[in-house]
């Protein structure tokens, strides 16, 4: 086709116009990819391959190349027609395509778990393979246009698979999907009989099951691939009459009993359209798919996919005869002119256009619904939309063929020439409207199956209102099914929970929302009145930030928070019975008494009178929330951590179903990003209330009762421990991250979670441990706060991958145990998202941490194989590979990779930037030239130099690419955020200020250049994280003696019996301790500012840190650099 001009209306339009709202950029590289290898292996070969009915298994390779580019040579045609020159070719067709990837993606859905390492066309990943991309396969295979050709390829898989991918056991999907994907096994779909066609229930193949065998017997007829494939999933008849005694049974097809003949059609001779015979074959048992008489559903549930496949390629073969017939009426003449030029003609094209881009809109329209529905794990209801897509592209085709040969007289009619693919597919399209149900069953299915998903849909719907009636309040938080069983229901009884359900309601509701609760009984109207009143002053005096004594309230704060911000409206109130007069009681008896225990909170105000505290003590009006929750996902979620599923808890957010301590929380950890109006200059302020009224309910609803903790528990506990831990409350926040250890593990996070839970719940789970997970290994980087969670106690899948995890969608990952066998599984590893390889850094990190701030003696020297310090410096060098990726330009990279119209995806970008941190944060802390000095000083001049001058090599390698990372975020604003990245930035300061000592100058000139950086990392909006001013702080105070700094970076051994003053030496490892560094008590009174107002007692005034974002820069660059440079 080159050199010719692009017909109209032969291209869909997202192609031809370049504008569609369902394909993304891996849609379009799937598609280039894919047209090309069609262009090249397939299309010049379809012709004479559907002439001589199958697609060789090979195919001479010197004979691809026509001169002309008009189709197979003659050499080809000559060789092929000879069986003997067909075994002596070389290149195979058909592993060409498994090799390619398309065996994989013919079978839909796309079995993720068992590709054991197979390449996806475009290499997309396989977590991003969605409908269209299944769509675009279909359509690009489809433009050979022929159509025996194109069944012949993978259609067996295509509709032979899918039932064992979805109803195969295990056994079954490990046993045969492996070779299926790699091209290895071929499978076909037997369900056709002589005498029962689209019958299914009808069927007469029987299965008698004696022992541990079904004995098969009976016909199959018009069976594509049948002549090629290994086996074939039949329908058979092991019960009664109809659709209650069939059952799926994977029958072998190469075993005695099996006869398999070539049926010769009008059209599709190359699809292998097979009559099959069973005569006494013995099939295993184990190869029953489901449950026996239960395959009918099973059978008829692969129909939708293969109508959506048969429709697909109707529409592009419609297309095939449009560019064809426009091909010729452009170049043909008659009666003097183009036939082109012919409004007749003309029209012709605009009609056949007309009909082929509104099938294809719906068809695309289709794939989106039933991909939104899989993705939210809902039933589609689809099959009847399926079945008349299907008739209408298959009339769709009829007519564009016949509008194509019409156009094009003779030509269109002749086989082979110009004409031949229009003429083949005017034999082709016969099976379009027979196969896969004819068009007259299937137009009555239309109907029948919209009447019942239509009924199914509404009677769902209330259903669903029923069901939410009648849940019980644990079902309505977490947004679950509940039945209402009494007195627990299923779902709380499994997950070992109380089980409350609201208190019932003394009128039946009013069907105006005005009314929807009658007056209790017992009140009057002037009680009623007096009631409101008394609740609109509080309301107002909560706005006003003011406490109103009303004889009602004992000022306790969880009244104002409660009062306040009421998730759920009161019920009406009726005469309690003595039993709950007594329990009523005894309740308002508990709380005065905790209240009486309860010191009261006292407030600091940082401007007097100005009555803030009160203010942000309580959650701020909706508006203001809902703006810190777009806050808190734009700038905290996944920097690094995950506590949240954010469509999930917008959802519940708006539906006022997340507990108060919780949203308290997270507007605490949001609001030092907010530039809202209402917390203008006030956001550390509103922190510090925000977190302090959290931390009181937690205190109150969770650990003062015996009521079983949730997860809602351990997310806000952990998010206050990182407002503390970074606030410098280095003790306090140590404590809580310990609360918040506990609770995930009471809560049993560290296994895998109830699988009767819905997907993104389940890997929200993972995600608040994981997170737990990581807060514990950050916050343990230090010689006295050893980390808690043990690696192998961690049994839980690794996270999934972002896009999997928004879109609700189920992913199989390795467990943590995938890190212990390196490199054996780095190929797994790399296929992880990069949450998971977050996690393997910090399981790395621990590793790093424990072996540098041990305390115990070095026993095996470091460069003994067995050592650990030598199996952490082969796990580091094991993922060099995957960091040193794009190292050298990362903020292109970055750019190109997380880069979206609206900027950076910070929820993508986050965990890629930590993990690649985390990596080189323990080369730095492994090969620290300090951390070499205790091991140099244990071995003595025994300590080889060699060794000791590659790993000071690697830590300033390691602390080069560190600081060249947190330089770019800077550059590129911030696409990873996070406290922890300035301890990053002091580790790698703590190792240039060394080197700034280098004998060779340019060294030592690149340290103070990064020493600057690092400091600058730090003093970039420290009013959000205070301890990176505590951190700055401690650089500037490490005044490392220049001898020592040179006898700690020379790797000779004339220094290693050299003195070092241990103070000095203490004095680095203080730099690289986060603990310490986080700790606003460790330094005397008179180094630190005086706070007024902060998160607790012991650390200063947030206003503080506004004012020295320059001060600090400006004293380091005037005392420090000018010092150091005059030692150089």
């Amino acid at each position: 086709m080159a050199g010719q001009k692009q017909a109209p209306f032969a291209e869909p339009l997202w192609l031809s116009r370049g504008l569609s709202a369902y394909y993304s950029v891996s849609h379009r590289r799937l598609q280039r990819e894919a047209r090309a290898y069609v262009d090249e292996h397939i299309l010049p070969f379809s012709e004479q391959w559907e002439q001589q009915g199958f697609v060789p298994a090979e195919v001479s390779k010197e004979s691809l190349v026509c001169p002309h580019g008009q189709g197979p040579s003659e050499q080809l045609r000559a060789e092929l027609a000879n069986p003997v020159a067909v075994l002596r070719c070389h290149q195979q067709v058909i592993a060409e395509h498994a090799r390619q990837g398309y065996m994989a993606t013919a079978v839909y859905p796309l079995a993720k778990d068992y590709l054991m390492g197979q390449r996806l066309p475009g290499d997309i990943k396989p977590s991003e393979w969605d409908g269209f991309h299944d769509l675009i396969v279909i359509d690009e295979v489809a433009r050979c246009g022929y159509l025996g050709v194109i069944w012949a390829l993978t259609c067996g898989n295509s509709i032979g698979a899918p039932p064992l991918v979805n109803y195969g056991n295990e056994q079954q999907k490990r046993r045969f999907l492996p070779s299926i994907l790699n091209g290895s096994t071929r499978f076909c779909l037997a369900v056709t009989e002589p005498d029962a066609g689209s019958d299914v229930a009808g069927i007469t193949t029987t299965a008698e099951r004696k022992g541990d065998k079904y004995i098969v017997n009976g016909a199959k007829k018009w069976i594509t691939n049948g002549i090629f494939a290994d086996y074939c999933t039949a329908a058979v008849r092991t019960g009664g009459e109809g659709r209650q005694g069939v059952s799926a049974l994977i029958i072998p097809l190469k075993v005695p009993g099996v006869t398999c003949r070539k049926i010769e059609n009008s059209g599709v001779r190359a699809s292998g359209s097979t009559y099959i015979e069973f005569d006494d074959v013995e099939v295993p048992v184990a190869n029953l798919l489901g449950r026996e008489d239960h395959g009918f559903e099973i059978i008829m549930s692969n129909f939708n996919h293969e109508r959506l496949w048969l429709a697909c390629t109707s529409l592009r073969l419609a297309r095939c005869c449009i560019e064809d017939a426009y091909q010729h009426a452009r170049t043909r003449s008659t009666f003097g002119k183009p036939l082109l030029a012919n409004q007749a003609i003309r029209s012709k094209f605009s009609a056949s256009g007309r009909k082929v881009d509104s099938a294809h809109a719906l068809m695309e329209q289709l794939v989106h619904m039933a991909g939104a529905a899989q993705r939210a794990g809902r039933e589609a209801h689809m099959g009847g939309l399926f079945a008349n897509l299907k008739v209408l592209a298959g009339q769709t085709l009829e007519f564009v063929n016949r509008e194509a040969q019409q156009t094009m007289g003779g030509v269109g009619y002749s086989r082979g020439g110009r004409g031949a693919r229009v003429e083949q597919i005017s034999r082709d399209v016969r099976v379009m409207v027979v196969g896969g149900g004819s068009e007259e069953i299937l137009t009555d299915l239309a109907v029948s199956q919209e009447q019942r998903a239509l009924a199914r849909l509404t009677m769902s719907g209330e259903r669903e209102t029923k069901r939410a009636r009648l849940a019980c309040l644990n079902c309505r938080r977490k947004n679950t099914r509940c039945h209402g069983e009494r007195p627990a229901c299923a779902l709380c009884v499994r997950l070992g929970q109380n089980c409350e359900y609201p208190a019932p309601s003394a009128a039946p509701a009013a069907t105006n929302a005005l009314h929807r609760h009658s007056p209790p009984s017992g009140l009057t109207n002037d009680d009623l009145a007096a009631r409101v009143a008394k609740l609109e002053a509080r309301l107002r005096a909560a706005q006003r930030g003011t406490i109103v004594d009303d004889g009602d309230s004992d000022g306790d704060l969880d009244g104002s928070i409660h009062g306040f911000w009421a998730s759920n409206s009161s019920s009406p109130e009726k005469p309690l019975t003595p039993p709950q007069q007594q329990r009523q009681h005894q309740q308002q008896h508990q709380r005065q008494h905790r209240r009486r225990r309860r010191p009261t909170p006292q407030w600091s105000a940082a401007r007097p009178g100005s009555g803030s505290s009160k203010l942000f003590s309580q959650l701020p009006p909706s508006p203001v929330l809902k703006s810190l929750v777009d806050v808190y996902f734009a700038n905290c979620h996944n920097q690094p951590y995950c506590f949240f599923h954010e469509s999930s808890l917008r959802r519940d957010v708006d539906a006022g179903e997340i507990p108060h301590y919780l949203l308290l929380a997270l507007a605490a950890t949001a609001v030092r990003y907010s530039t809202h109006d209402y917390f203008k200059d006030r956001q550390l302020e509103a922190a510090e209330a925000l977190s302090r009224a959290a931390w009181i309910i937690i205190l109150d609803q969770v650990f003062t009762n015996d009521n079983s903790p949730n997860v809602a528990a351990a997310q806000g506990t952990s998010l206050l421990a990182i407002i503390d831990f970074t606030a410098g409350h280095h003790r306090l926040g140590w404590v809580k991250i310990g609360l918040a250890i506990r609770l995930v593990q009471s809560l049993n996070l560290n296994a895998e979670p109830d699988a009767a839970l819905p997907p993104w719940q389940q890997e929200e789970h993972r995600r608040v441990f994981w997170s737990v997970y990581l807060l514990d290994k950050f916050a343990s980087c230090g010689r006295s706060r050893p980390p808690a969670i043990l690696d192998l106690d961690c049994t839980l899948s690794l996270p999934c991958s972002e896009e999997a995890f928004r879109m609700e969608t189920p992913e199989k990952t390795p467990t943590l145990a995938v890190f212990r066998d390196l490199p054996t599984n780095a190929s797994v590893i790399k296929q992880l998202d990069h949450f998971a390889i977050l996690v393997l850094m910090c399981s790395m990190l621990d590793l790093t941490v424990r072996d540098t701030f041990q305390q115990k003696p070095v026993t095996l020297p470091s460069w003994d194989c067995r050592s650990d310090f030598a199996k952490i410096s082969s796990i580091i060098m094991s993922f060099e590979s995957m960091h040193a990726a794009s190292a050298d330009r990362l903020g292109p990279y970055i750019a190109d990779r997380f880069g979206t119209y609206e900027g950076f995806d910070r929820q993508r970008v986050g965990h890629f930037i930590w993990a690649r941190g985390v990596y080189h944060l323990c080369g730095c802390l492994l090969y620290h030239p300090v951390n070499m000095h205790r091991h140099r000083q244990t071995h003595g001049a025994d300590f080889p130099s060699t060794f000791t001058r590659e790993c000071l090599g690697r830590c300033q390698e390691h602390a080069a690419k560190l600081t060249n990372i947190l330089q770019q975020l800077q550059t590129m604003g911030c696409c990873a955020r996070g406290s922890f990245l300035g301890y990053m930035a002091t580790c790698a300061a703590s190792i240039h200020q060394l080197y700034v000592y280098s004998p060779d100058e340019d060294i030592a000139t690149q340290a103070v250049v990064s020493c600057g950086i690092c400091l600058n990392v730090l003093e970039h909006l420290p009013v959000c994280w205070p301890n990176h001013n505590l951190m700055a702080a401690a650089l500037k105070d490490l005044d490392t003696d220049p001898r020592l700094a040179r006898l700690l970076i020379d790797p000779s051994q004339v220094v290693v019996d050299a003195d070092a003053d241990p103070a000095q030496i203490d004095g680095l490892w203080q730099a690289i301790d986060n603990g310490l560094l986080s700790d606003s008590t460790r330094k005397s009174p008179e180094r630190l500012p005086d706070f007024s107002s902060s998160l607790g007692p012991g650390i200063g005034d947030w206003a503080f840190f506004e004012d020295q974002i320059s001060n600090n820069r400006n004293s380091f660059l005037s005392l420090a650099l000018p010092d150091l440079i005059t030692e150089l």
